[in-house]
Order: structure tokens, then sequence, then C-alpha cells
């Protein structure tokens, strides 16, 4: 039944045979699901004979694989994720500070803490809290 509907609908939509005189005939890739080697075989004739004035290169691939389902990369923490932009929020006010930094989030976030020089620390010595567990990304 499956080789019938195939075949029928190819015969339906065929193209006429044009005589291709000297010229090349065009490369044209062409992806299909996987199926038997029966019906492979079967599929490659009818579209080869359907249009001979195309060199067809098939492919076949599968319908699905066991990758699609499962994600198997491990999350990287947020502690460790880096090129990135940052927002820092103040707890005490509407104020907030972003940057950017190619280095891991957590090292910034010590560095943030650590210099007093940086103009987060200083809105945290002045009484305000920093929202330093919830950075967002």
């Amino acid at each position: 039944m499956v080789r019938n509907s195939i075949r029928d609908f190819i015969r339906k939509n065929k193209v006429e045979k044009q005589i291709v005189e000297l010229a090349q005939k065009p490369i044209v890739y062409l992806v299909l699901p996987y199926f038997t080697d029966d019906l492979k075989k079967l599929i490659s004739d009818l579209i080869r004979d359907s249009f001979p004035q195309v060199n067809f290169r098939l492919m076949f691939k599968a319908h699905d694989t066991l990758g699609n389902h499962f994600n198997f990369k491990d999350r990287t923490s947020k502690e460790m994720v880096s090129k990135i932009v940052y927002r820092l929020n103040c707890l005490d006010c509407d104020k907030f500070y972003v940057g950017q930094s190619i280095r891991h989030l957590g090292k910034r976030k010590e560095e943030h803490m650590g210099d007093i020089s940086s103009s987060v620390c200083k809105h945290a010595r002045s009484g305000h809290r920093i929202n330093w567990d919830n950075i967002k990304i």
C-alpha cells in the first residue's frame, strides 16, 4: 500500500521528461526520512526515473534519535557563567548597577564585594544592602 501510494504520488506530480543536450544536469541534494532498504531503493528509483534531467543526491536521516529526548549536558551554575551582562539591585532603594564581564560571575561578585573603590561597594558602605543572592543575568 505504501509503495503504491508513493508511486501514484510521483506519477501524478511527474514533470515531462526533457531532453538534456550536452548540458550538465543540476545537482539537487534531497534529504528524506530513513526507511527500510526496500523502500529506500524504491523511492530512489522512482525519483530518478521521474526526473531524469536532475542529478539527485539522496540522503536518508533517522526519524528520531534518543538524543532528541534527553539533554546530556549539565547546566552551568550561575556562579560559573561568563561573558555576561548582569544587574545588581539595591534592597533599600531603587538604584541598581549594570555591568558586563568576561570572567565568571562568582569571581566578579567577589571583586565587587572586596574592592572599596567599586561603586557597588561604596553604595553598600553608605548603609544600603545589595541583593548579592539574586543577581540578574
